[in-house]
């Protein structure tokens, strides 16, 4: 299976400078919920845990599902839905061609460098969430630490995002947008991901916890969590709409009918006609 590229590239650096350990040679499934597949030579395996992923393997979760792998240097990647990720042994090269991938790694542990198509993300001692659509928009949270992105064709056009801001970059992007500060505490508690996910604390998760505390007054819903509130206030009227009692049928709109006509009474026939009386002859006058 190729690893395939799109115009959209991000370079995500953890200030400090990069301190690389000792490459990638192997992960361990350490969580595996619903479909879960190991893919080697495009042929698929069920995931359990305890399996080994190797470098030629990759790691593809199916709907409603999320998986976590741990290596020995204690990284944590974690899987969410409809993902499909892959790492190269002998470096600490990671790549997610789609869905969405949690990295934590603490400080002084080791980084790594995660790509999200061509994403190039060069980051050590640094936890955040980063997501590829299908049409190649890239969304990034950042957990803890701070992050620097960039845009592959424009190297110039860089910019740093820390500890509860998310920045989305729509595809073919030539510059990196502005972040949000997002409630990060709202999503430490939901995200599936973590533990609202069956999965247990990450490492550096009281520091998450301080973190998110310390941001309160300064957040903004998350765009997704604006979009599930428009769709249940859908459903909500679709549900009212489809309890209201049925109206009775509105009468038909005619010409009213006609009142009835009276029968006309016959008039009486005229009386027979009177009798002219007779005259006398005159009688006749003196002569002259």
């Amino acid at each position: 299976m190729k690893l395939r590229h799109s115009v959209l590239a991000l370079t995500i650096l953890a200030l400090g400078g990069s301190v690389m350990a000792d490459p990638f040679q192997k992960a361990e499934v350490t969580r595996a919920v619903n479909t879960v597949s190991l893919v080697e030579n495009e042929k698929a395996r069920p995931a359990s845990v305890g399996d080994t992923v190797l470098g030629q393997t990759f790691v593809r979760t199916g709907v409603d599902s999320r998986t976590e792998l741990k290596f020995p240097d204690l990284t944590i990647l974690r899987l969410g839905a409809n993902s499909l990720f892959s790492f190269e042994a002998g470096s600490r090269s990671m790549e997610l061609e789609s869905g969405t991938l949690l990295f934590s790694s603490q400080k002084g542990e080791g980084g790594g460098q995660v790509q999200a198509g061509a994403v190039t993300a060069a980051v050590t001692g640094t936890q955040f969430l980063i997501a590829r659509f299908k049409n190649g928009t890239v969304k990034l949270v950042v957990l803890e630490g701070r992050v620097w992105l960039s845009v592959k064709n424009n190297p110039k056009s860089r910019r740093m995002f820390v500890a509860g801001q998310l920045v989305t970059i729509p595809p073919g992007s030539s510059t990196i947008p502005l972040g949000t500060t997002i409630d990060l505490m709202r999503l430490i508690s939901t995200s599936r991901l973590l533990e609202a996910g069956g999965f247990g604390p990450l490492p550096g998760q009281r520091l998450l916890l301080r973190i998110a505390d310390s941001q309160q007054g300064k957040i903004r819903p998350l765009p997704d969590m604006l979009n599930r509130n428009q769709q249940a206030a859908q459903i909500t009227r679709r549900i009212i709409e489809a309890n209201k009692p049925p109206q009775a049928p509105p009468k038909p709109v005619g010409t009213p009918p006609k009142p009835p006509q009276p029968i006309p009474t016959p008039a009486p026939p005229p009386p027979p006609p009177r009798p002219m009386p007779t005259v006398p002859p005159p009688t006749p006058g003196p002569t002259l």
